[in-house]
C-alpha cells in the first residue's frame, strides 16, 4: 500500500494532533517591555529572539527612551511588519522610568522585561506562561545564562537555585531565590504586580533590586523552572551600565539599592530570610566591587566600607561560614578597613584563580592566604566549610554495552581529597519520585584531562565508571516519555551533595549520543549542563535504519516504529518539500523525502495513537546524497534528522597522522571543486587535491610557510576541518570514528588532538607532554622552580619576546650580536609553541614545559622584552636584562591615570619584576626620563639607543627589503602602505583586545595607485583574525616587525610607539587618529602633545589620508621627521646591540 501525502494535508493533520496554534490573531496573552536607548548594535537580535518565541500570542512594548542613534528606525522595521510591535516614544529618563511607561501601556494578562541588549532563549515565554497557567502562582523565575558575545555560561549559584523546577514556593521554602532579584528571567501575572504596588524607581541604577526583592518577600507563590529563558550579554566593550562600577554613582545607588531592599527583608521576612540576604550581600553582590574598592577614591572607599562594615556587625559566623572563602575573606577585610591586606588576597586570588593551598590546624582544614597584613584573623575567615566544597564533575565517555549505557568521567569536591569522599551516581524520575542507583566503579584519570583543573589538589583519582542497566530503568519508567535525571552524589564530613554534570566532553562519544530500542522503548542521553544530563525512555520512536539518495535533492528512508504505534506519517517545514511514504511489513516505513527551499527544520514521525517523535538516525548508520547537488539532511542533537535545501557536505570516516600533514578520507557530496583545508585563527593551509565527487583522501598539511621563510608547524590554536571555498558546508565525522574521540596523533612537531562536534571537526595541538599540561602539572612545576633557583647556573642566555609568539624585537638584535661576541654561551629563545622560528646556532624551548622551568631557573641571562610569568623570581647570580618594547608616546605603568586600566596582579607583577632588573635598556635621554618612574626602577639604565632598530641601517637592509617583499608576494613597483596601530584597551571583542581598525583599507586599495596594504596589528591582539581583502595583507603574525619596516614605504599608525621607530628610515608617516581626543584624555593619556611633534599629518578620518597619500608631497614633512628623531631616537646608529653586548655581557659581574 503506498500513499502520497502533500505537505498542506500532512501540515493539517499534524497541526490538530500536535496542538499547534492556528493563524488567527489574537489578544495578547504576555505583555513584553523592552526599554531601549541608544543601543542599536544588539537591538535586532534581541527584538528577533523575542517575536521568534515558540509563544505568539504576546505584545511587544517597545519604549524608546529618547535615543539618538538608529534603535528607532530598527524598531520601527520590526512594528511595519508585525502588528504585535507597539512603538512608545517618551524623553530620556532611565530604565526604570521606560520600564514603567511600558507597563502603563500594558494591555495582557501576564507581563515580562527585556534589556535590549539581551537575548530571550527560544521557547521561554512558553514554558513560563504555561507554567503559571497550570500553577496559578503569582509569576515564575527560569535561568539565565551569562557571557560576552561569543562564550556563556551559566553561573554556579544559577545553576544551584535552578537545581529542579518546583512549583508553589514561598521565599521561606527558597530563601536562597532572593539571590535572582534581575526583571528580565521572570514573568509576572499583572494582578499581582498592581495588587502588590510594584514599581521601578526612577533615575538610578540597580531598579529592579528592590522591586524584584519585594516580589519574593510578598508572593503568595511563586515558581522557579530548571531550564535557562535568558542571555545575560556582557558587552565585549564594557560599555553597560552594570559592568560600570568603579563610579562614585555607581556605587551610590548599588548601596541605596541594597538599604531598601534590606529594610523590606526585615519587614517581611523571617530569620532564615534575613541570613540569606546577608549571605547574598556578602557572597554574590560585594565581590563584584572588590576590584573598584582597590583601585577608586577614598570616598567610594569610604562609602563601601561603611556598608560592609554594617552588614559585618550583623553577620554571625554561621552567616559567614555560608559564604565561600574568597569573598568571605575579602568582604571581612574590607569591613575592617584592611586595605592593604584585601590587595593582598585580591591579587592572591587572581593569580591562583583554580583554588587556594590548604593546610590543617586542630582538625580543620583552613586555607593559606596572604594575611601578613591582616595580623591575626578570626578562623571563620580562613576555615575551609560546605560552602566552599563546590562538586565538579564531567561525563567524557557515554557507550552502549548491550542493553547496559556505560559512563566514564570524573567528580571531584573542592578541597577535598578524592578518597576521604564517598561516590555515587543516582537517576532522578522527578516526576514519579524514583531513585534507581547506577553500578559505580572508581578509574584512573590523568591530570592533564580535569577540566577544569585544582593547581593545589591532586584529583587523577576522581574517575569513575556508572553502569546503567536500562531494562530497570525501561520498566519503572510510567508514561510515554520519562527523563531520568543523572545526579552526581557526593558525601564527604556527613554533608552530602548531589549535582548534575558541571562539564561534558562533547567531542567524542558523548556527543553521539545514538538511540538504542530496549524493551521496545527507544533510549539515549538527553540534555545539556544548563538543562541537566538524563537518560530519556520514549514508548514513542522513528529511527532511521537506512538512508540513501534517490536522485538529485531527493532522499530515501527505512524508519523503524514500535509494532504497536507505528509511523503513519511524517512532516517537515520546509518550504514545498514532499513525503511520500510506503507501508512495508507493518513496522517499517519508506519515506521518500523531496526537499524544497527553506533552513533546516526537524522531520518529525505521526504516529497512528497520534503521538509525534523526532526522526533519528540509527546507530551505524549515516546520511548520503546526491553527488552533484549534495544533500537535503542533517543531523541535529541525539543524531536527530533535519530537512532542507539540498547543499554540500563532507563525511570523515578515518583521519591519521602522516609525517607533517592529516590524511583525511571520507565521502563528499556537491563540494567536487572543492578543497579540504585546516584553518584557525591564526593560520590555514589547504590540500593540494581536490575532494571530488563520493570518496575521497586528500592531505591536508599541518606546516605553513605564510611568509616564504620555510615551512614551520602551525601556531598552536583551536582548528576546524572546513571546505576551502564554502566554509558554510559541514565537515563531520562519522558516529563510529566520534565514538573512538578524542585521539591524539603525532605530525609536524606536536600531538594532535582530534575531536568532532554536531556539524563540525576540531584540531587542536599539544605542546606539552602530559605531565606538565593542567593546573596540578603546573603547580607542580612551579614549586620544583622555587627549589631549582639554587642550582648551579648553566652558561644559557634565555631570551624571550612577547610571551613568546615571537621570535623578534631587541631580544633578536642582541641574540645576533652575541653569535660572535660570545660563542661559549649557549642561546634559546622561550617560545609558545614550534611554530616560531629561532635563529641558525640556537634552540627553542616550549613555555611551561619541564625544561624551560629549569632554564628559568638556571640560565646565567634572562633577556626578555616584556615580563615573565608572575611566579618568576631571579635566582641569585642570574643576570637579568629588560629591553621593553617600544619607546612610549602613550603612558605606561605608574603614569596611567586610569588604575582600572591595568589589573592590580599585573601591576604588582610589574613592580616586582622591575626589582630584578639588572639592566633596563633606554633609546633615548627621552625615555631615560620617563622609564625608571614608570617601572619604580632604580637600577641602571643602558641609555644606548634600541637594539631592535639596528636591522634598519644595516649595510645590508636593501637586501633585506627585497628578500621581505618577495616573501610577501609583492612586486618592485607596488606602493607598499603599513599600517600598524595600537591596541585600544577600550575596543573588545568577545572581552579580549581587538584590533582597532579605523582605516578603511579597501577604499585606500582602490584609491591610491599602486597601493598594497599591510595591516599590523598589535601583539595584544594577535589572537584577532581580519577578513582577506583584495590588495591587502594582514601581517599581524610576521614574527619581525622591522622586516615589515623594511619593505614599506609608507607608515600609517596612531598612538603606537612604530612611529619612533620607522623615523629611522625618514620615510613618509602618517597618522590616522579619529579617536584622538577621547583616547588622550580618557583612555590612556600622552607624554607629550602628538600634534606638536607628530612627524607626519594627524588626519581624523580615511578620505583625508587618502587626499595625502595621493598628493605624495611628502618632502615638506621632512624637517619634521627630522626634529623627531633628533628627539627620540638620536643614538640609533645599528650598533646598539653591540653596545648591550659591552654593558651587560662582558661585564655583568653576578647581577644586582
Amino acid at each position: 500500500m503506498s500513499t502520497l501525502i502533500r505537505k498542506r494535508a500532512l501540515y493539517r493533520l499534524l497541526r490538530s494532533r500536535l496542538r499547534r496554534r492556528s493563524g488567527r490573531r489574537a489578544e495578547p496573552l504576555l505583555s513584553v517591555v523592552l526599554p531601549v536607548y541608544n543601543i542599536e548594535r544588539y537591538l535586532e537580535p534581541c527584538i528577533e529572539s523575542i517575536l521568534g518565541q515558540s509563544f505568539t500570542r504576546l505584545e511587544l512594548l517597545v519604549v524608546d527612551d529618547g535615543s539618538t542613534d538608529r534603535s528607532p528606525q530598527i524598531a520601527r522595521r520590526f512594528a511595519e511588519r508585525d502588528r504585535r510591535v507597539r512603538i512608545v516614544r517618551k524623553d530620556n529618563s532611565g530604565l526604570g522610568a521606560a520600564r514603567n511607561t511600558g507597563l502603563a501601556h500594558a494591555r495582557a494578562r501576564y507581563v515580562a522585561f527585556a534589556d535590549s541588549d539581551d537575548v530571550v532563549l527560544p521557547h521561554a515565554y512558553r514554558d513560563m506562561v504555561r507554567m503559571l497557567e497550570k500553577t496559578g502562582s503569582d509569576f515564575v523565575v527560569g535561568g539565565f545564562r551569562r557571557g560576552d558575545e561569543e562564550r556563556f555560561h551559566v553561573p554556579d549559584w544559577v545553576q544551584r537555585v535552578h537545581a529542579s523546577t518546583r512549583t508553589g514556593l514561598t521565599i521561606e521554602d527558597h530563601p536562597e531565590m532572593l539571590l535572582d532579584i534581575t526583571a528580565w528571567n521572570k514573568v509576572f501575572r499583572r494582578s499581582f504586580w498592581d495588587a502588590t504596588g510594584l514599581e521601578f524607581p526612577e533615575g538610578v541604577r540597580y531598579e529592579d533590586q528592590v522591586p524584584m526583592t519585594e516580589a519574593f518577600l510578598r508572593a503568595r507563590t511563586f515558581d522557579v523552572l530548571k531550564s535557562p529563558v535568558y542571555l545575560w550579554r556582557t558587552r565585549g566593550d564594557g560599555s553597560s551600565i552594570t559592568q560600570q562600577k568603579a563610579t562614585r554613582a555607581d556605587i551610590r545607588d548599588r548601596l541605596a539599592s541594597q538599604t531598601r531592599s534590606y529594610d523590606l527583608v526585615r519587614e517581611h521576612g523571617s530569620e532564615v530570610v534575613r541570613r540569606a540576604w546577608l549571605v547574598k550581600l556578602f557572597g554574590y553582590d560585594f565581590p563584584g566591587y572588590f576590584q573598584a574598592a582597590l583601585i577608586a577614591s577614598d570616598d567610594y572607599w569610604e562609602l563601601l566600607r561603611e556598608q560592609m562594615t554594617r552588614i559585618r556587625a550583623e553577620m554571625s559566623d554561621d552567616a559567614l561560614a555560608a559564604v565561600t572563602v574568597y569573598p568571605r575573606m575579602m568582604s571581612a577585610l574590607l569591613a575592617d578597613g584592611m586595605r592593604e591586606a584585601a590587595e593582598d588576597v585580591f591579587v592572591f586570588n587572581q593569580r591562583h584563580p583554580s583554588g587556594w593551598p590548604t593546610e590543617e590546624r586542630d582538625g580543620v582544614r583552613h586555607v593559606v592566604a596572604p594575611l601578613e597584613a591582616a595580623g591575626d584573623v578570626a578562623p571563620v575567615l580562613t576555615m575551609v566549610t560546605p560552602a566552599d566544597r563546590h562538586p565538579r564533575s564531567r561525563l567524557v565517555d557515554a557507550v552502549w554495552e548491550g542493553s547496559t549505557l556505560v559512563l566514564r568521567g570524573f567528580a571531584f569536591l573542592m578541597y577535598v581529597d578524592d578518597v576521604d569522599r564517598a561516590l555515587a551516581v543516582r537517576l532522578v524520575d522527578d516526576v514519579s519520585g524514583e531513585v534507581v542507583e547506577a553500578d559505580v566503579t572508581p578509574v584512573e584519570f590523568p591530570a592533564s584531562e580535569l577540566r577544569p583543573g585544582r593547581e593545589f589538589e591532586d584529583h587523577s583519582r576522581s574517575g569513575f565508571m556508572a553502569r546503567i542497566e536500562v531494562v530497570d530503568l525501561v520498566q519503572r519508567s510510567r508514561g510515554p516519555t520519562v527523563l531520568w535525571r543523572i545526579e552526581v552524589v557526593q558525601t564527604y564530613g556527613g554533608v552530602t551533595r548531589a549535582a548534575g554534570f558541571t562539564g561534558l566532553d562533547n567531542a567524542g562519544s558523548v556527543g553521539v549520543r545514538p538511540t538504542r530500542v530496549v524493551d521496545g522503548h527507544a533510549v539515549r542521553l538527553h540534555g545539556t549542563v544548563s538543562r541537566g544530563i538524563a537518560v530519556r525512555v520514549a514508548a514513542h520512536w522513528a529511527i532511521a535504519t537506512e538512508v540513501r539518495s534517490s536522485g538529485p535533492g531527493a532522499m530515501r528512508l527505512l524508519i523503524d516504529s514500535p509494532v504497536d504505534d507505528p509511523v503513519v506519517g511524517l512532516h517537515a517545514e520546509t518550504g514545498e518539500a514532499r513525503i511520500i511514504l510506503e507501508r512495508s511489513g507493518g513496522i517499517v516505513v519508506a519515506a521518500q523525502l523531496a526537499a524544497g527551499a527553506g533552513e533546516a527544520r526537524p522531520l518529525r514521525a505521526l504516529h497512528r495513537s497520534g503521538a509525534s517523535s523526532p526522526v533519528v538516525l540509527g546507530s551505524g548508520v549515516e546520511l548520503d546524497g546526491d553527488p552533484t547537488v549534495g544533500t537535503p539532511l542533517s543531523l541535529a542533537g541525539g543524531r536527530a534528522v533535519h530537512v532542507g535545501r539540498p547543499a554540500g557536505a563532507v563525511l570523515v570516516d578515518a583521519v591519521r597522522a602522516e609525517e607533517d600533514a592529516l590524511v583525511v578520507e571520507g565521502t563528499a557530496w556537491g563540494v567536487s571543486a572543492s578543497t579540504l583545508q585546516v584553518m584557525g585563527p591564526r593560520a590555514q593551509t589547504a590540500s593540494a587535491s581536490q575532494l571530488g565527487q563520493g570518496k575521497f583522501s586528500v592531505r591536508v598539511p599541518l606546516v605553513d610557510d605564510p611568509w616564504g621563510t620555510g615551512d614551520a608547524p602551525l601556531p598552536s590554536n583551536r582548528y576546524v576541518l572546513a571546505v576551502r571555498e564554502d566554509q558554510e558546508t559541514p565537515v563531520t565525522l562519522t558516529a563510529a570514528l566520534r565514538h573512538a574521540l578524542p585521539a591524539p596523533m603525532e605530525a609536524a612537531g606536536y600531538r594532535w588532538q582530534l575531536s568532532g562536534r554536531q556539524n563540525g571537526v576540531d584540531l587542536r595541538p599539544i605542546a606539552l607532554a602530559d605531565d606538565e599540561r593542567g593546573a596540578f602539572q603546573q603547580g607542580r612545576r612551579q614549586k620544583a622552580y622555587t627549589t631549582r633557583r639554587s642550582a648551579e647556573r648553566l652558561d644559557v642566555v634565555l631570551f624571550e619576546c612577547f610571551a613568546g609568539r615571537t621570535v623578534g624585537d631587541s631580544p633578536l638584535a642582541i641574540c645576533r650580536a652575541l653569535r660572535e661576541r660570545r660563542p661559549d654561551l649557549e642561546r634559546v629563545w622561550s617560545v609558545e609553541d614550534r611554530s616560531a622560528a629561532v635563529p641558525a646556532g640556537t634552540r627553542a624551548v616550549v613555555r611551561w614545559s619541564r625544561e624551560w622551568y629549569e632554564l628559568l631557573a638556571r640560565a646565567k641571562y634572562l633577556v626578555n622584552n616584556n615580563n615573565f610569568p608572575a611566579f618568576f623570581a631571579k635566582a641569585q647570580g642570574q643576570v637579568h636584562l629588560q629591553t621593553w618594547h617600544g619607546t612610549p608616546l602613550k603612558r605606561i605603568g605608574h603614569d596611567i591615570h586610569d588604575a582600572g586600566l591595568m589589573s592590580r596582579s599585573y601591576m604588582r607583577m610589574m613592580d616586582a619584576e622591575a626589582r630584578s632588573w639588572d639592566f633596563l635598556i633606554s633609546p633615548s635621554p627621552y625615555c631615560s626620563q620617563i622609564f625608571p618612574d614608570a617601572f619604580g626602577y632604580g637600577g641602571p639604565l643602558l641609555e644606548v639607543g634600541y637594539p631592535r632598530n639596528d636591522v634598519l641601517l644595516a649595510p645590508g637592509r636593501d637586501d633585506s627589503r627585497e628578500r621581505v617583499r618577495k616573501g610577501l608576494g609583492l612586486s618592485p613597483d607596488q606602493r607598499v602602505i603599513l599600517y600598524a596601530p595600537t591596541w585600544r584597551e577600550n575596543v573588545r571583542d568577545g572581552g579580549r583586545p581587538a584590533k582597532a581598525l579605523y582605516l578603511d583599507v579597501e577604499a585606500v586599495v582602490r584609491q591610491v595607485p599602486g597601493a598594497v596594504v599591510l595591516v599590523r596589528g598589535h601583539a595584544n591582539t594577535a589572537a584577532s583574525a581580519s577578513a582577506a581583502r583584495a590588495g591587502v595583507v594582514d601581517v599581524t603574525l610576521y614574527p619581525d616587525v622591522a622586516d615589515l619596516f623594511l619593505a614599506a614605504d609608507v607608515l600609517v599608525t596612531d598612538y603606537s610607539s612604530v612611529m619612533f621607530d620607522f623615523a629611522v628610515l625618514d620615510r613618509p608617516i602618517h597618522l590616522l587618529a579619529p579617536d584622538l581626543d577621547e583616547y588622550r584624555d580618557r583612555v590612556r593619556g600622552f607624554y607629550v602633545d602628538l600634534e606638536d611633534v607628530a612627524p607626519g599629518p594627524v588626519h581624523r578620518e580615511t578620505n583625508s589620508l587618502i587626499a595625502a597619500l595621493v598628493d605624495g608631497d611628502d618632502a615638506r614633512w621632512a624637517p619634521r621627521r627630522s626634529a623627531f628623531r633628533d628627539r627620540f631616537a638620536p643614538l640609533d646608529d645599528g650598533s646598539a646591540a653591540s653596545r648591550v653586548v659591552d654593558a651587560v655581557f662582558d661585564s655583568a659581574g653576578e647581577g644586582r
